[in-house]
């Protein structure tokens, strides 16, 4: 489970941290950022902070291992990542959430709160947030499992598109 402080989230007047439960992959990921981390930080980010530096260099582990490591990935670290390696594609952080919630509602398996908790989205009205203290914790971990998933493979529908050429029944 990963837990962000209210403080480092958007919505900052929620009375209670951030609570991500994590899928087998995640927890697979930080089980080995741990064995190759050179300080307190998981995800360490470099000390560079010219911009244009930034822009001209390719994201490997190489290069990312060979600067100065020692201070908090930036900001913006997840678009410079996306720009550099894929740009080709237009894709932005906020899509991946746009993603993401689409397929959970399209998916009908769970629950509108359990989609809305796991965005750290308020849900209900003032009201139903005052008594409810549940976070639904391991429902969201079953979300987030399949969300995973589903991203990986192992539970999405494949069309197979015809080729050129080919003829469909």
């Amino acid at each position: 489970m990963l837990t962000i402080p209210r403080s480092r989230m958007k919505n900052k007047k929620a009375r209670n941290d951030h609570i991500v439960p994590l899928s087998d992959r995640a927890m697979a990921i930080i089980e080995k950022m741990k064995a190759i981390r050179h300080n307190d930080f998981l995800f360490p980010g470099s000390a560079l902070t010219n911009r244009k530096k930034l822009q001209d260099r390719k994201w490997t582990w190489e290069v990312v291992a060979g600067d100065k490591i020692g201070c908090p990935l930036d900001k913006r670290a997840f678009i410079t990542v996306l720009r550099d390696r894929f740009p080709h594609i237009d894709a932005t952080p906020h899509g991946f959430r746009t993603t993401f919630t689409n397929w959970a509602y399209a998916s009908r398996s769970f629950r509108d709160i359990a989609i809305e908790l796991s965005l750290d989205h308020a849900y209900g009205n003032q009201v139903h947030r005052a008594y409810r203290d549940e976070r639904l914790v391991e429902e969201r971990r079953e979300l987030l499992q399949a969300w995973s998933d589903y991203c990986n493979g192992r539970t999405a529908d494949i069309i197979r598109l015809p080729t050129p050429g080919t003829r469909t029944a």
